[in-house]
């Protein structure tokens, strides 16, 4: 269920046309090693209004929105980078349910997670394409990498609650977002 949900989510931000974008204020690659340089997350709900963010925005997005769904994620730090996890719920002997290639999942705590890379909405790039991409990441960088739980920082960063101005806002088109779906849950089903 959870696995759904993630392609559920990534294929609705990508038929939102949610794009990724270098922040514009303090671009990281400009202020990297600079250590008076701080950079801003923009809130999920901004993000969805903005339909864009860079790459911590769209990591917060993603994480807020699985969240919501009771699906627990986590945040994957490598250097100059930030992306999602998410966790299947699965025991880690359940592995090969997910993929052939044990690379492609991280296990934590003896369950399975899987690495998502938000980059790479460009409307183009499958559910399938950002985990492989997020796997990819995780094993390039396995002495620089580092792995947070949201719920654990969520107890010492409480949550920024909703205005009366962000209620009510519908956001998509159901058909579409449920063809984008299909389509990845397809191809998922092909590989595994």
């Amino acid at each position: 269920e959870p696995l759904q949900t993630a392609m559920q989510v990534y294929n609705a931000l990508r038929v939102l046309g949610i794009f990724y974008q270098e922040d514009p204020s303090s671009p990281f690659t400009r202020v990297q090693g600079t250590v008076e340089a701080v950079d801003s997350v923009t809130l999920p709900r901004l993000t969805l209004k903005r339909k864009y963010g860079d790459c911590d925005d769209l990591t917060a997005l993603f994480c807020s929105l699985l969240e919501t769904r009771n699906v627990e994620t986590g945040i994957i730090t490598v250097p100059g980078h930030i992306y999602a996890a998410f966790n299947t719920k699965a025991p880690a002997s359940a592995i090969r349910e997910f993929s052939p290639d044990k690379g492609m999942v991280l296990l934590q705590d003896d369950s399975v997670w899987i690495p998502v890379e938000r980059t790479m909405l460009d409307g183009n790039s499958t559910f399938l394409e950002a985990w492989t991409r997020g796997s990819e990441l995780w094993k390039a960088n396995e002495k620089t990498r580092a792995f947070y739980r949201t719920r654990a920082a969520q107890e010492v960063y409480g949550p920024v609650v909703l205005e009366e101005k962000d209620l009510g806002l519908q956001y998509g088109n159901e058909d579409r977002i449920a063809a984008a779906f299909k389509q990845d849950r397809d191809r998922l089903g092909d590989v595994v």
